[in-house]
């Protein structure tokens, strides 16, 4: 009988389980079809590493579970030759779930491994489980010592799950935060990300930089300069990963004037699209001499509408000036805990005051 060298697999779903590498973010994209609206998705990039003699060919069959507390647990099994490099699961129980991979050579229990990931309802989440061969360095098959064990409060605590939207916009990429933790990149079409290790609390989705000067003049008009999401509870003993939703898209494609504009007049209409993704919003004008870090408005209107007739404050000087649009969720604050954010800077040309 040929020996061959045992192997125990630490599989690591790139969530920050709890004594794991962290990898990159989670990602979903929608799922059509009957029933997807109430099952979940699931596309595991298998990343298979070896050390010494330990390979993945000794591997004659594999068992995959997913389970999720006080639902059928999904089972999947595998000849050892089908097991690829992406393996798709569809028809998923939702919730927070244990995933399991037990592989075996014949009668042998070669190793096993468990993660914790958030399956969501209609979405297909797309993540990465790394394989480790783990050599013993020992040619002769040893008993398999199980990993034991993981709290899942552990598992899940200070997590949150951040859920990005740029509209029509296609193929963008942003670099977002949430309360204490770094930006990470995420794509805008409805992309998902997790943050990790964050303090118990509010915390908030946040893209851009809010202050006078940030962001281009008008370059990218269908995306915004500055957006805050609606808080979520994060804590360290939560049992479930929490969510929050950003909506940096608003495309300003049917504004009025349009950027650039030369007006005839310094009275003029502006209207603008509503912002979407904010539970009534409510929006601020503001207008400016000049777009820098010191910059300050110098003339401001807030409304509920979307159309207005805008007469121009004498210390708006002739040449291009810059209107700023922000919004806020309706009964809360620009600034405050709760949905905000500003647009790009609109560039117009101003006629020179009219002299008394």
């Amino acid at each position: 009988m040929r020996h061959h060298l045992i192997a125990t697999f630490s599989l690591a779903l790139a969530l920050g389980v709890t004594g794991c590498t962290m990898g990159p973010g989670v990602s979903t994209d929608p799922v059509s079809g009957a029933g997807s609206l109430k099952t979940a998705s699931l596309d595991l990039s298998l990343d298979w590493m070896r050390q010494t003699q330990a390979l993945m060919s000794d591997i004659t069959d594999a068992t995959l579970s997913v389970t999720v507390p006080g639902k059928p647990a999904y089972l999947r099994t595998f000849a050892g030759a089908d097991l690829k490099t992406t393996v798709h699961l569809d028809g998923l129980p939702t919730g927070d779930a244990t995933i399991r991979m037990e592989a075996a050579q014949g009668s042998e229990s070669l190793g096993s491994g468990m993660a914790y990931a958030p399956l969501l309802a209609g979405r297909r989440s797309s993540v990465r489980m790394r394989l480790v061969l783990d050599s013993r360095g020992d040619t002769n098959l040893l008993p398999f010592t199980p990993l034991g064990p993981i709290d899942l409060a552990s598992a899940l605590a200070s997590q949150l799950i951040g859920f990005v939207d740029d509209g029509s916009v296609s193929g963008g990429r942003y670099d977002v935060s949430a309360g204490n933790s770094g930006t990470q990149t995420v794509s805008g079409d409805q992309g998902q990300v997790l943050f990790a290790n964050l303090y118990s609390g509010q915390v908030q989705l946040r893209y851009g930089y809010d202050y006078p000067g940030s962001g281009p003049a008008y370059a990218a008009p269908k995306v915004v300069a500055y957006a805050v999401s609606e808080p979520a509870t994060v804590s360290a003993t939560q049992t479930a990963i929490p969510t929050a939703s950003l909506d940096i898209g608003w495309d300003f494609s049917t504004l009025q004037p349009q950027p650039n504009t030369t007006l005839t007049a310094r009275t003029f209409e502006l209207s603008w699209p509503a912002k979407p993704g904010v539970e009534d919003p409510k929006y601020v004008i503001e207008l400016y001499n000049s777009w820098n870090y010191q910059a300050t408005p110098v003339q401001t209107l807030e409304t509920s509408a979307r159309r207005v007739s805008l007469t121009l404050d004498d210390r708006i000087q002739a040449g291009t000036r810059y209107l700023v649009l922000k919004y806020k969720r309706g009964s809360g604050t620009y600034g405050g805990g709760n949905a905000h954010g500003r647009s790009q800077a609109i560039p117009l040309v101003v006629p020179a005051p009219v002299s008394p």
